[in-house]
């Protein structure tokens, strides 16, 4: 058995996945008692996961965030909710608990990175619209530290007036902050409402300024950030969709926070979710899409950021992550699709590039979003599924690890 020391970044280093993110717990936690879900792999003695038994929330969850969020390096849980964003604390053995916390309404999705240089990881809420009177303010949550322990206050910051769907974060302009990439839909076709993207800069204290960019006219659904084309500066990834099914696009940045269209377009199904990572070990950042009603699209990068089809059929999936769930070193895929039973699935990458599936099927959850964590400090990456049912669940990955973590380091991270 190979050792390997994990050195864990969260952030532009999307593309190494094989991080500790955070997770959650709910005050109304309902145990049923651990499920084991498992199947023979090629390589292993087994693919195996197991449901916590932990029912997380209730309602329809838009997204969450695995981070270490009070500095003692377990992984909590955010969530963005239509109703209410909210908190859930890693009891450190991946039990959670609720915290009776409102950050706010209308969240679509949460990113998280230290914003104002004080240590702590603060948060930005890219806000959706849930009524046509809602004019869906993007908001900066900033951490304060009270006798140790960790609270997030509003800044006050009412950034944009469009219906946002996702953000990520990274420094865009080179002068060392962390700056906001948001992506944009419209609502309810209104017009008055710009779709555009917006690119937001911070001014090191957490403050940001619209660069007054407005980047495409599709409806977005979701973006990632890295440096695609390998110049040295952070690229963007967007995952177009809604009723006109426009293609999903790459930006490149010109290093100065100034993005422009590569000309590229990568499919035109309604585009759900995007990751990034190098999937085939050739160490340029891959592109998977997750798509409303169709499988999940790999798209390969050639070193200059232009991407080509893998042609594989992969798992139907809106919501997709990319993480080494068995220690082999490589990247395999998580998906899932609200409204299918049995579409939450695992896809193991022969390190190639080319997936096959594992044969899991990991519950009836019909999720919106899945994020990936070590969540029990165990070594390995679990999975959280968050979505429109009444609950997001938990499963302790139990596979065998191709390699034996000697340690795991934990730097500052920037969380998609």
């Amino acid at each position: 058995m190979k050792k390997l020391m994990i050195i864990t970044l969260l952030g532009l280093l999307v593309l190494s996945l094989a991080l500790p993110l955070a997770a959650q717990q709910s005050s109304n936690f309902a145990y049923t008692g651990p499920t084991t879900n498992q199947v023979a792999a090629a390589d292993q003695t087994a693919w195996s996961f197991v449901n916590s038994g932990q029912r997380l929330t209730t309602g329809k969850t838009n997204s969450v965030v695995l981070a270490d969020l009070n500095g003692n390096s377990d992984l909590h849980i955010l969530e963005s909710n239509d109703f209410s964003n909210r908190r859930w604390t890693n009891d450190g053995s991946g039990v959670f608990f609720f915290l009776p916390t409102n950050y706010g309404t209308g969240g679509q999705e949460t990113a998280v990175a230290d914003l104002n240089g004080d240590g702590h990881l603060d948060f930005f809420v890219a806000r959706g619209r849930v009524t046509l009177a809602d004019t869906g303010e993007n908001q900066v949550w900033l951490a304060a530290e009270n006798n140790s322990f960790i609270t997030f206050q509003n800044s006050g910051q009412q950034l944009g007036n469009a219906n946002s769907r996702g953000v990520a974060l990274a420094d865009l302009n080179g002068d060392g902050f962390v700056d906001a990439f948001v992506a944009n839909s419209r609502y309810g076709g209104d017009p008055p409402v710009s779709n555009a993207n917006t690119v937001w800069f911070n001014d090191g204290a957490g403050n940001f300024s619209d660069s007054s960019q407005r980047l495409g006219t599709s409806d977005s659904e979701a973006v990632a950030l890295a440096d695609l084309n390998g110049d040295g500066f952070v690229d963007a990834a967007v995952a177009n969709g809604g009723s006109n099914n426009r293609s999903n696009k790459i930006w490149f940045n010109d290093g100065s926070g100034n993005f422009s269209d590569s000309g590229q377009d990568l499919g035109f199904d309604w585009s759900w979710d995007v990751v990034i990572g190098d999937v085939n070990g050739d160490t340029y950042p891959d592109l998977v899409f997750g798509t409303f009603g169709g499988n999940a699209q790999l798209w390969l990068n050639n070193g200059s950021g232009v991407f080509s089809n893998s042609g594989q059929s992969l798992a139907e999936g809106q919501s997709v992550a990319l993480g080494d769930l068995d220690g082999d070193d490589d990247l395999d895929l998580v998906t899932g699709r609200s409204g299918v039973v049995g579409s939450n699935q695992v896809w193991e990458n022969d390190g190639s590039g080319t997936f096959s599936n594992s044969g899991l099927s990991l519950g009836a959850e019909s999720p919106y979003d899945i994020a990936l964590g070590d969540v029990d400090s165990d070594g390995d990456l679990d999975i959280l599924f968050a979505g429109t049912g009444t609950d997001q669940v938990l499963w302790f990955n139990q596979t065998p690890q191709y390699f034996e973590v000697v340690a795991t380091i934990y730097l500052p991270m920037i969380v998609r």
